[in-house]
């Protein structure tokens, strides 16, 4: 790595840490519209929407999609918490339409509201995980 300045980014999960590493910038879905980090950034705690982080990383933009969830800023870290987060580099369109349509089929058997309300949920998020994916 150079020597530019870097801030560590964080985004965890209630099931694991997705990422960690270090970038010179991240743009997040906040609730009031994206905003920017950089290295040395005043102390913030923002509340995020659904949408993109973009973490740029050694030139690279890696983006995640995070299902809401709180941003803590440091001067030299961004801590990001959701339920739930994917990477767009690695889930691919296909599986993504499957994964829908396996919810689907899930939802057209269930009979327990709750059941039916998790899998609504599911749906909901992979359908906007699929209209973030780049063609």
């Amino acid at each position: 790595m150079d020597n530019k300045a870097t801030i560590l980014v964080n985004i965890v999960t209630p099931t694991s840490l997705l990422v960690s590493c270090p970038a010179s910038m991240v743009v997040m879905p906040g609730e009031e519209g994206e905003f920017g980090v950089l290295p040395r950034h005043v102390l913030l705690i923002s509340n995020l929407s659904a949408g993109i982080v973009k973490i740029t990383k050694n030139g690279d933009i890696l983006r995640y999609f995070v299902d809401g969830g709180i941003a803590q800023v440091t001067e030299t870290a961004v801590n990001i918490l959701t339920e739930f987060s994917v990477n767009l580099a690695v889930e691919q369109k296909n599986i993504i339409i499957e994964k829908i349509n396996n919810y689907k089929a899930e939802l057209a058997k269930a009979n327990d509201q709750l059941y039916m309300d998790l899998i609504c949920s599911s749906i909901a998020r992979y359908e906007a995980i699929l209209r973030d994916i780049r063609q």
